[in-house]
């Protein structure tokens, strides 16, 4: 009852506000992202063209693509699908950018008719008088994240030229507000490990923190403004992949996919090894929540929201 007095129901009435009052738009400059959009995608199709020798594919086919990766271009096949065809996803894509230079260009197009179909087209059907009007969910997600949808303004990507879109009408300022660290906060609270408060509690970087320990330099001793974010960046997919015990095999996919690094086995080995002596009070927590959730078949978070996990037992690894 606290959670719900106290939390979901002041949350239900903000969002039924934001919902009544809309999220404007810049109509000028949607023209503007459209117009280019369009143009650079038909630019990307004159590429694929070529690199195709003029034969016309539907670039949104997995089928296609296969025929034209693994058949045409004789790219060897990374993986299949549960169906037995080979796979052609982003992440197969990402394998691939380094042998042959139509994967790159396929990437893009991929990134820029999404933009367009999610974000031109999406929005244009769903907009009333320069406004967008989503829906917002409390009870979206089984994690307790919110969702939103029709269309959903939680998934806008980094990309300015989209974000651009989204703007405070006149006489109105648009303020743009942001948790620092609040996922590694919490971790740190709740796995009580030493290093991560003593971070926190000392005005410390954990980013920062966590590259010095994983690499054989120090990030504070770094001029250049570009190759500090880079290190930052490289810190960052180490931080939100381990604190939560992922494999150094998944670690190399989610880096690469997320983080756009490419690393060896040696390094994905070496940067799980140098995370958890740091530390070090990270498998601890991991062991005692494991040892909750098979024996509760549910966890609790902080705030006593709980999830439950009736399927902890199954034999179906995609339930576990």
């Amino acid at each position: 009852m606290p959670l719900f007095n106290h939390i979901y129901m002041p949350m239900a009435r903000a969002y039924e506000e934001i919902q009544r009052n809309g999220v404007y738009i810049n109509q000028e400059q949607f023209k503007e992202v459209e117009d280019y959009l369009r143009t650079k995608l038909s630019d990307i199709e004159k590429k694929l063209l070529k690199y195709s020798k003029g034969k016309k594919y539907n670039w949104n086919s997995s089928q296609q693509m296969a025929q034209f990766l693994f058949k045409d271009l004789k790219l060897p096949i990374v993986e299949y699908t549960k169906t037995g065809n080979p796979a052609t996803g982003e992440s197969i894509l990402k394998r691939l950018q380094d042998k042959h230079p139509a994967v790159e260009t396929l990437l893009q197009y991929r990134g820029v008719h999404i933009q367009i179909t999610h974000f031109v087209d999406g929005w244009i059907k769903r907009m009333h008088k320069g406004k967008l009007y989503p829906n917002f969910k409390l009870y979206g997600t089984v994690t307790g994240r919110t969702s939103s949808n029709n269309p959903n303004l939680q998934q806008v990507p980094r990309d300015k030229t989209i974000r651009s879109l989204i703007a405070a009408p006149p006489g109105k300022v648009f303020v743009e507000a942001d948790l620092s660290q609040a996922e590694l906060r919490i971790a740190a609270l709740m796995s009580g490990d030493d290093t991560m408060k003593s971070t926190y509690q000392h005005g410390g970087d954990i980013h920062n923190k966590t590259y010095n320990a994983i690499a054989d330099d120090r990030i504070e001793d770094e001029k250049d403004p570009g190759v500090k974010k880079e290190k930052r960046k490289k810190a960052k997919a180490v931080n939100f992949g381990f604190v939560y015990g992922m494999g150094w095999k998944k670690f190399k996919d989610y880096a690469r996919d997320n983080y756009g690094l490419k690393l060896s086995d040696k390094e994905a080995k070496r940067y799980r090894t140098n995370f958890f002596e740091m530390y070090d009070g990270l498998p601890a927590w991991h062991i005692r929540q494991r040892k909750i959730v098979h024996s509760q078949k549910q966890v609790r978070s902080p705030i006593g929201r709980l999830r439950r996990l009736p399927d902890i037992y199954s034999s179906e690894p995609g339930k576990v």
